[in-house]
Parts: structure tokens; C-alpha cells; sequence
């Protein structure tokens, strides 16, 4: 099965089960809309999206002896246009950008729906990149985009929907932003300030002089896994640091540990898909400000 392949959501399944919850979390307000997640995907799918990823974060034990149950933590799901709706879109030959040796891509835009039944989240909708090449997840995010977050009041499956169908005329700026991000050339030294930049969206306190805990090579964090990605386009450097910020790649950050000796450890990928999304977020936030700084803003 392929990253982007519809997935059949099981109730049985650990990072499943808070999508088909029905139970609000006790002692919350009367006023709280209780949404399940399930109808939301329903309303999905009926949008004309199906769902391809899903996930929820683990309580801790101290959670749980205070009696939040993990049925009601965040969680999410991930969804894409099926075929049928790429095609009266018109968005099936667009998927495709190639741009020569290193250059080339093949997205599906997407949606990401959070959401939690203890009333710690709003439900909130954002939008990204489904990158094939290498099954990245880029969040395309930004106050200026279509993007949507709903309190536990007043709301309804069919508001939600209507959102779902209001992303559609959306998707194909997706696709061009993608494009855009291929056109724009960067050098080694634009790359490597860049991941000096993003290195601190997940180790906060690296390569910060005397007071640093961890020290990491930037050309670790830019560095292509896929010869599709080696080409110096800022598309491509995107999704280079974004995968070596996120998952278990093969380099090693130094940590020093309170005037212990140094030691070399490998990088471990981030589990927590809340810790996913706050860095994803971040790194296209730093993508847009980055951009305008070099005179090459996305909305040209």
C-alpha cells in the first residue's frame, strides 16, 4: 500500500479509536458540542476526500490517574482528493512537476483535521502537501490562507462539511505554491543558513555558543536522501530539513550534558504527532519570513 492509498479506519486500533469516541471527557461544560470524529470523516469523504493517515497522542500515566481517558486525547486524520475529485478539478496532470535531473516532483494536496474530546483543542482544519518522492508531509500554513478552527459551541457536522468543500476551490494554490517553491534557486550558503535557522524548532538550545546542549551540523539537516531532491531548489531544501528535523535519519548531534564529556548521539524521530504538527508549523512560518527576507516572497 502507498502512503497516499486510501486507509479503512478500524475502532480496534490504538490510533484509531479517539476518531470514534462518542463520550466527551467528564466535567465539561454542558455547552461543549460533542463532534465525533467518525461523522467528520464522513463529511470528508462525502466532500469528495478520502483519508490516508490517522493518528492520536498516548496519555501519560499522570493523565490518566487524573481521569482523562485516552479515548478523548488529540487526535487527527489526513486526507487527500480522491481520483474522481482530482479529475473534475482538473488537478490530475498537475500533480507532476519536473523540472529536470533532481528536480522532480509529485505531490497531492491535502488536508489535516485535529481535533480532541476533553476540551484541551479546538477543532481546527489545515492545509499541506503530500510530497511522493519522499512521503513527506509539508503543512502549508498561514494566517492568509484558508484555514479553519471551530470551538466546541455552536457547531455542526454540516458547517464542517461546508468547509471541507470550500478547501476544494483551494487545493489547486497548493499545487502552485509547490511550483513556485521548484523555481527558486538557492546556493549552498542560502541552504545552510536556512537549516541553521530551523535547527532550533527542535533542538531550541543548539549551536547557541558557550550555553549550547546540543551542537549539529547543519549540512546533517539539509542534506538529500533522494536523488529526485539533490537539486538546489528551495522545494526541495524544504523537504530535506523538514524530514531530517522529523525522522530517524542516519547523523548524529553532540550533546553536552552539565560539563559531562561530550557525546556523539543518532537522531531519533519525533513520535509525538502534536510535536509533528508544532514544528511543521513553525518551519512553514520560517519558510515564508526566509522567503520575503531574500526578496522572494510566495505572493508574487
Amino acid at each position: 500500500m502507498s502512503k497516499y492509498d486510501e486507509i479503512i479506519l478500524d475502532p480496534n486500533d490504538k490510533l484509531s479509536s479517539p476518531i470514534f469516541n462518542t463520550q466527551k471527557q467528564y466535567g465539561l461544560s454542558d455547552n461543549h458540542v460533542q463532534l465525533t470524529t467518525s461523522e467528520l470523516v464522513t463529511a470528508a469523504n462525502e466532500a469528495g476526500y478520502l483519508i490516508y493517515q490517522r493518528g492520536c497522542s498516548k496519555r501519560r500515566p499522570k493523565s490518566l490517574a487524573k481521569g482523562l481517558k485516552q479515548e478523548t486525547a488529540k487526535h487527527y486524520f489526513a486526507a487527500r482528493p480522491s481520483d474522481q475529485t482530482l479529475n473534475k478539478l482538473g488537478l490530475s496532470t498537475q500533480l507532476e512537476y519536473n523540472g529536470g535531473p533532481g528536480r522532480y516532483s509529485k505531490a497531492f494536496p491535502s488536508v489535516l483535521l485535529f481535533n480532541s474530546h476533553d476540551g484541551r483543542t479546538s477543532l481546527s482544519v489545515k492545509t499541506g502537501l503530500l510530497e511522493m518522492v519522499c512521503s513527506n508531509g509539508l503543512v502549508i500554513w498561514s494566517q492568509t490562507f484558508n484555514q479553519f478552527r471551530f470551538n466546541h459551541v455552536n457547531i455542526s457536522i454540516s458547517v464542517v462539511k461546508e468547509a471541507f468543500i470550500g478547501l476544494l476551490d483551494y487545493l489547486p494554490t497548493l499545487l502552485h505554491i509547490r511550483n513556485r517553491l521548484c523555481e527558486i534557486p538557492v546556493t549552498p550558503a542560502l541552504a545552510n543558513e536556512f537549516a541553521m535557522r530551523a535547527i532550533p524548532l527542535r533542538w531550541p538550545t543548539a549551536n547557541i555558543g558557550e550555553y549550547s546542549e546540543y551542537r549539529i551540523d547543519p549540512n546533517d539537516i539539509v542534506n538529500p536522501r533522494y536523488s529526485n531532491q539533490n537539486g538546489l531548489t528551495f522545494y526541495n531544501l524544504l523537504n530535506n530539513v523538514q524530514r531530517n528535523l522529523l525522522n530517524e535519519d542516519n547523523f548524529h548531534v553532540i550533546h553536552f550534558n552539565k560539563g559531562k564529556k561530550p557525546l556523539s548521539r543518532r537522531v531519533r524521530k519525533v513520535r509525538s504527532f502534536t510535536r509533528q504538527e508544532e514544528i511543521n508549523t513553525n518551519l512553514w512560518r520560517l519558510t515564508e519570513s526566509f522567503l520575503a527576507e531574500i526578496g522572494q516572497p510566495l505572493d508574487d
